[in-house]
């Protein structure tokens, strides 16, 4: 194995790496920018942005699942610290469960439906890409 090959196979790598992290990075941002707005249900979108990114579903369902959960996750932390958010979260888990103590079940179940939301969006984006790469390498044949 000579060294140009193995410096072309170590740069393909990088490439790949940085790859991941730029679908993460753009899923991140968008969801972020989708969840501080009214238009938190474009998160999905986001997630299928960073998506596009990968040939592998495993890779763009957890660049989806980072960026989403990630994002939502802040915005969580956010209106946690800024607003007084906990106190209506007990209230409607004393009205639903009939414990005023269980607010941050809420919590957890929101962060699942983002990281539900990522996992999906990226695995879609990333499969969108899959069927357009397919049908233009049989059109070139």
């Amino acid at each position: 194995m000579s060294i140009k090959n193995t410096f072309i196979r170590g740069f393909r790598r990088t490439i790949e790496e940085e790859k991941l992290f730029l679908g993460i990075a753009i899923s991140f941002v968008l969801a972020l920018i989708f969840s501080l707005t009214t238009l938190w249900h474009f998160s999905l979108l986001a997630a299928i942005i960073g998506g596009l990114f990968y040939s592998k579903m495993s890779k763009g369902a957890l660049a989806g699942l980072i960026g989403v959960g990630g994002a939502w996750s802040i915005v969580i932390v956010i209106e946690l610290i800024a607003t007084d958010i906990s106190v209506l979260l007990n209230q409607i888990s004393g009205i639903i469960i009939g414990s005023t103590s269980l607010g941050w079940l809420f919590i957890i179940i929101v962060i699942l439906v983002a990281l539900i939301f990522g996992a999906l969006g990226g695995s879609l984006g990333t499969g969108i890409m899959i069927i357009i790469f397919e049908r233009k390498r049989k059109e070139d044949e």
